[in-house]
């Protein structure tokens, strides 16, 4: 996903409207959570509410 923020122009100029330098913190901030392992695990939610 930050890859295609980075490589796409539009997407690079929408969320740089917001701040200059968005498109690198979203990268880093997607990548630190991939590193988390945490991921989106759909039983992982289904346990904390049972």
């Amino acid at each position: 996903m930050s890859l295609f923020y980075a490589e796409d122009e539009a997407m690079r100029a929408f969320h740089d409207s917001y701040h200059p330098g968005m498109v690198e913190f979203l990268g880093a901030a997607i990548r630190v959570f991939a590193e988390q392992g945490s991921g989106f695990a759909p039983s992982a939610g289904a346990e904390a509410s049972a």
